[in-house]
């Protein structure tokens, strides 16, 4: 007995504990080659072959490769983004930690509002006679705050009420966007000034009280 007679016997041994016939191994075989050629063929009436499908192939492997590349670089760029935020908010922890405070309530006014885009001033108060009187309202009542802080100034009596309400009056006489951020950049320092200074006082309230 032949060496290729011996394996030919363990092949029939294996189909047959597998209770696949030899000859239905064949037909499988015959089946998935006709399912090839069936391939084949339609790719050829539509103009293509095996090679151009590779090709593709190829080509969005690498496309998806760039892609990847592109996601890791931009993780990289939010990571550091986030890093610098939390370098920033260090920092802003010991030296303002209202900005803190501020930056919470800022989250949750966007979880339970989502971003809010209205309009910088109303004429409700004053219908039919456009924005533009809101605004000189507005400065008239700034113009007012701004004497009676020099007046309380003046008299040892200035308070942080009359600072925000003459802050607050400028940035709603102002048309300008670009004027108007400048403005209420300098209504949220006084805002948070106030608030460091409600801070120290507490905390001597607790220093006395201990």
């Amino acid at each position: 007995m032949t060496l290729s007679h011996n394996i030919v016997n363990i092949l029939d041994g294996a189909l047959r504990r597998l209770s696949i016939r030899p000859e239905h191994l064949e037909a499988e075989v015959r089946r998935l080659r006709e399912f090839k050629q069936r391939v084949e063929d339609d790719l050829n009436a539509a103009g293509v072959s095996f090679g151009m499908v590779a090709r593709t192939v190829e080509e969005r492997e690498a496309e998806i490769l760039r892609l990847d590349e592109k996601a890791l670089a931009l993780e990289a760029t939010v990571d550091g983004l986030v890093t610098e935020h939390d370098e920033v908010r260090g920092r802003a922890r010991v030296e303002h930690p209202v900005l803190v405070d501020v930056d919470i309530e800022m989250g949750a006014n966007l979880i339970r509002w989502g971003v809010q885009d209205y309009p910088d001033v109303s004429d409700l108060q004053a219908p039919g006679l456009g924005e533009q009187f809101a605004r000189d309202a507005a400065a008239d009542r700034a113009q007012y705050w701004k004497l009676e802080n020099g007046r309380r100034d003046r008299e040892g009596a200035l308070s942080w009420d009359g600072v925000l309400l003459e802050e607050t009056y400028e940035a709603l006489a102002e048309a300008d966007p670009v004027k108007l951020k400048a403005e209420l950049v300098q209504v949220a320092a006084v805002a948070a000034q106030w608030i460091e200074a409600i801070d120290r006082r507490l905390a001597a309230s607790e220093e006395q009280a201990a």
